[in-house]
């Protein structure tokens, strides 16, 4: 009987320690609606935090540019998806904004990478997807930066060797 009671504790321990580890969907999606609201609410310092260090400026400067006219309105987390490696990401954010000098609102999506690095997810791209071209945010390029498999290595290419080429029919 002695001995079960250490072994209570010790359970008990564990399951907290368990319960204690991050969620790492979790923490993205915290990390990305503190980017957005730092956007949305004209905390530009706050969002610019969500960078790599050397991004930052360029972020700041580019806002402190569009401060007086762009106002969002409202923002959306449409998607995320954690690639298998837990370490990235890709989310896509709806904005809802406007113009102050125009006053029509548009909707624009955008795709964001996010990597961790160390304890922290950082926001490295941002592009826009559809919608209207939002002031400040680039264009997706024509060919998108390549993405990790989120099946892992080799599958994709397993994956395309049992496919027909196109205009077979099996």
């Amino acid at each position: 009987m002695r001995n079960l009671v250490p072994l209570a504790c010790l359970a008990l321990v564990a399951a907290a320690g368990c319960a204690a580890r991050p969620n790492t969907t979790e923490d993205l999606a915290g990390e990305v609606r503190a980017y957005s609201e730092g956007v949305r609410w004209r905390r530009y310092e706050d969002a610019a935090a969500k960078l790599p260090p050397a991004l930052r400026e360029a972020f700041l400067d580019a806002h402190d540019e569009l401060d007086e006219d762009l106002f969002v309105d409202d923002y959306e987390i449409a998607r995320l998806k954690l690639h298998r490696d837990r370490n990235s990401a890709i989310v896509q954010v709806k904005y809802t904004w406007h113009l102050d000098s125009v006053g029509v609102v548009h909707d624009t999506v955008v795709e964001q990478r996010w990597r961790r690095h160390g304890k922290a997810w950082l926001r490295e791209e941002e592009y826009r997807r559809r919608g209207e071209p939002m002031p400040g945010l680039e264009d997706a390029p024509e060919e998108p930066p390549e993405r990790p498999d989120p099946h892992g290595p080799g599958d994709a290419e397993a994956a395309r060797s049992e496919m027909p080429p196109a205009g077979e029919n099996h």
